[in-house]
């Protein structure tokens, strides 16, 4: 459970680094967020130097879940292992970024958005002793 929520929060940090695919203004529109979305799937790499060390697809079903109210509030669910945990807070969208309020210096670049589907990215880059790493992650909701 806690592995998840890390995850999920590793995730939206390192959003604000990633300019992999420029966001446009056709990415779906602030409506199209309005409702329960539940996380899909995790795919992404890690790399050292520019080599891949790490390759994986995790399957999310059932362990987060979303909602996004028409009033700007969001809850964010974490679900498993026999306990739930919530985050409430206000969110907004523009030119496909989604902001939550508990992080408004790492915004969600949005890749796809749909009324059923919801695509976030993330990419993060630091070095230490001169190494360059690098992860990549693309977290799939669908809405329910």
């Amino acid at each position: 459970m806690k592995n998840v929520k890390f995850l999920f929060l590793f995730v939206l940090m390192s959003c604000m680094a990633l300019m992999f695919n420029a966001c446009s203004d056709d990415v779906g529109s602030s409506s199209d967020l309005i409702g329960t979305w539940e996380a899909v799937s995790e795919s992404g790499w890690e790399k050292q130097d520019g080599v891949i060390t790490n390759e994986f697809y995790d399957d999310l079903s059932g362990s987060i879940r979303i909602t996004f109210n028409k009033n700007g509030t969001y809850v964010l669910t974490y679900l498993g292992d026999g306990m739930d945990d919530s985050n409430e807070g206000e969110w907004s969208y523009s030119k496909g970024i989604l902001i939550l309020d508990y992080d408004e210096d790492d915004p969600w670049p949005i890749k796809e958005l749909t009324r059923s589907k919801l695509v976030v990215e993330g990419y993060t880059s630091s070095s230490s002793n001169g190494v360059l790493y690098e992860s990549y992650h693309l977290i799939e909701y669908r809405k329910i």
